[in-house]
């Protein structure tokens, strides 16, 4: 059995839209996805590869439809720029007929930013996109970029021994060795005995 062509709702609600419009056609439309949609209300179907809608339109029951939004859910989008970021939602609301999701996500020079968005074209990322997005989140807490190690770092490897050196570190990290790590600005120094 083939897998299933996952589709948001407002590409699914699009597409059946489209194809009880007589301008369209399911040849049309396919011609259409491979230039790309410019249109607001097609955009959210430039996020199918043409061999999955063309699934979609001539393969019966060869897709489903996405969940709900939830709060807390992580989310996919493009923001104007053409960038795309990921984020946890942290409101849904309906506005005119469709749902509209606020965004709050960590942008390049570590800033949080919050981002209104149509639903429909938001997507799942994949397990792989959400881990690195929260490890990317872990590392700017303490004001770095993901495997930014430096002098006085601690990091514990896999099989639980102290490691230090930032190129260790690093060599470690990027090859999945290590469990974890200290930060030298966690560092408490504490005042010697002469100092009383």
């Amino acid at each position: 059995m083939t897998e299933k062509v996952k589709l948001t709702r407002e590409q699914d609600t699009r597409l059946k839209e489209m194809l009880k419009d007589v301008m369209y056609s399911k040849g049309s439309i396919l011609v259409q996805q491979a230039k790309g949609w410019r249109d607001g209300n097609n955009i959210c179907l430039n996020a199918l590869s043409l061999d999955q809608l063309a699934k979609v339109l001539y393969e019966p029951n060869s897709y489903e439809v996405e969940e709900e939004y939830k709060v807390g859910d992580w989310k996919k989008v493009q923001l104007a720029n053409k960038k795309w970021v990921i984020g946890k939602i942290d409101t849904v609301t309906f506005k005119e007929k469709a749902e509209e999701i606020a965004l709050n996500y960590l942008d390049e020079d570590r800033v949080w930013r919050r981002v209104w968005e149509s639903a429909k074209c938001s997507f799942n990322p994949t397990p792989e996109e959400i881990k690195n997005e929260k490890e990317r989140r872990a590392w700017a807490k303490i004001g770095r970029g993901p495997g930014e190690f430096r002098d006085g770092d601690f990091g514990i490897s896999e099989y639980g021994n102290l490691i230090d050196g930032p190129s260790i570190l690093k060599a470690r990290y990027e090859l999945g060795q290590l469990q974890g790590f200290f930060p030298a600005e966690s560092f408490i120094k504490f005042g010697g005995a002469a100092d009383a």
